[in-house]
């Protein structure tokens, strides 16, 4: 029944589309990043170092509220809709990497270095979606609420270098 009412914002104008999408944008608030690894020189040119790194990504809600006022229905009703939604979104990301350089001496005392690494990125991400929709008829004054709720979690590891 939520969606039948919801396929009547299917006929939104482009510009209404638009300015849907700027109301759901957010911004993100990023947690300090947590390091620590521990390196050590193989011989006089070559050095080795293992890292391990923790981000925490918290995208601020996202709000949105809808209203349309039909003379139908689809039933002959004339109706007021409104919709309140939000989204909230929160990611982790964790990382590990060896990594090994080669030290280039140009002087006594500089050095130019050249390296690369390997590693393992993981990444958890939760998206929590909730839904209320408020739907009044005004020929018989009467007023139906329902509400949705839905979270979806996910992991995804990248190979990083």
């Amino acid at each position: 029944m939520i969606k039948k009412y919801f396929k009547m914002w299917v006929k939104k104008t482009k510009e209404e589309i638009e300015d849907i999408n700027k109301t759901l944008k957010s911004k993100s608030e990023i947690s300090p990043m947590f390091a620590i690894g521990i390196g050590s020189y193989i011989n006089n040119v070559i050095r080795i170092d293992f890292t391990f790194d923790y981000l925490k990504v918290d995208f601020k809600n996202g709000k949105i509220r809808l209203l349309k006022e039909s003379g139908e229905d689809g039933n002959g009703e004339y109706t007021t809709i409104i919709v309140d939604g939000s989204i909230d979104r929160k990611a982790s990301i964790y990382s590990g990497m060896i990594n090994t350089y080669v030290d280039l001496p140009i002087t006594e005392k500089t050095n130019f270095f050249v390296g690369g690494g390997i590693g393992l990125v993981h990444i958890r991400e939760k998206v929590s979606a909730s839904s209320n929709y408020t739907i009044h008829n005004h020929e018989d004054d009467s007023t139906r609420n329902f509400s949705e709720t839905e979270s979806v979690s996910s992991r995804k590891n990248n190979f990083a270098y």
